[in-house]
């Protein structure tokens, strides 16, 4: 058996209430702060026996096509590899905090909701895996919406929690001998890494590509000398375990501690994919220290500044707490 699509499905038959239930979750969603995008299966293909539009002429012709609109951007492709409903929910998940799917009824969801007309109307055998059924006379909005919140959190809770130490450039001030690059404050990155090692399933120290690791036990990412850059560092990291959440953080920070850890994470919820955290006195973003989801990845590989990240609705900046978690010392 297949794995479910990572999205809600809303089934029934014509009539049931699909779209009525579906723009209402949209509503309630967004205002949560999500993302959220719909895909409707239409059974009768899209009508274009009417007075055809230049994009639909282009389409006819077998061109796919794209309509930019100062509101919005009409996409519109022919059938083929890649446009199956899980080819586009995979291309999709990435980008959106939920996917909402009207109809699709023979595939398997993560929630898949049966909207009946009328009472007692059961739904047909070639719909599996249906996780609530509903009558017209429930409150259909509020107790979707509830499932949906909470997949959404155990699906955050699922994901890996992984660390990134950034050194040399990033991290630690260094020193250079006949063996390599070497940690003048050791004292510093043991505190940090030991307050990692607790709380994450695995550290990895982000370094440039000449230097050793300053851990030997730890696996180091290296970076190319051109290729410093915090956003560098953090995206080569995203790229190398792309189904984790990241906490990146400087090899020097000294307020570091697993307190501060379980602080961070607590700030953890959907809809937020990235939380960067600011120094109590000075408010900079400086020295390091950020939780970054998988969906972050996206935002990170521009290359954008920590300032800039930090200006992105997605992401939020929250204050160390000054006095409120022990000092890491």
């Amino acid at each position: 058996m297949t794995a479910p699509l990572p999205a809600v499905s809303v089934c029934g038959w014509s009539g049931s209430g699909k779209t009525t239930l579906i723009a209402e979750l949209v509503s309630r969603l967004k205002a949560r702060g999500l993302s959220v995008v719909v895909i409707k299966h239409d059974v009768h293909g899209i009508d274009r026996s009417g007075r055809l539009k230049d994009s639909d002429r282009f389409f006819l012709r077998g061109a796919d096509t794209a309509v930019l609109a100062p509101n919005e951007t009409l996409l519109a492709f022919h059938p083929g590899q890649g446009r199956t409903l899980p080819g586009l929910i995979s291309q999709l998940d990435p980008h959106y905090d939920i996917i909402l799917c009207e109809g699709f009824k023979s595939y398997r969801f993560a929630l898949k909701i049966w909207l009946q007309r009328s009472e007692g109307e059961s739904p047909p055998a070639r719909a599996p895996g249906i996780h609530r059924i509903l009558a017209p006379r429930q409150d259909r909005a509020a107790i979707v919406e509830t499932m949906v919140t909470r997949w959404l959190e155990a699906r955050l809770k699922a994901i890996p929690l992984l660390g990134g130490v950034l050194w040399d450039g990033g991290g630690p001030k260094v020193a250079q001998g006949q063996r390599g690059q070497r940690f003048r404050n050791p004292a510093s990155l043991d505190r940090v890494l030991k307050a990692l090692q607790e709380r994450v399933e695995q550290v990895v120290l982000l370094g440039p590509s000449q230097a050793r690791s300053p851990a030997e036990h730890l696996p180091v990412l290296p970076l190319a000398r051109e290729r410093r850059a915090l956003g560098a560092a953090m995206a080569a990291a995203m790229r190398w375990r792309a189904d984790a959440a990241w906490i990146f953080v400087s090899g020097r920070h000294p307020r570091f501690s697993a307190a501060v850890l379980r602080w961070l994470e607590g700030l953890r919820r959907p809809g937020v994919w990235g939380i960067l955290v600011r120094h109590p006195q000075t408010r900079s973003l400086r020295p390091l220290l950020a939780l970054l989801e998988p969906r972050a990845r996206a935002l990170v590989e521009r290359g954008v500044s920590l300032a800039s990240l930090a200006a992105d609705r997605r992401v939020i900046t929250s204050t160390l707490p000054d006095g409120a978690l022990p000092d890491a010392d």
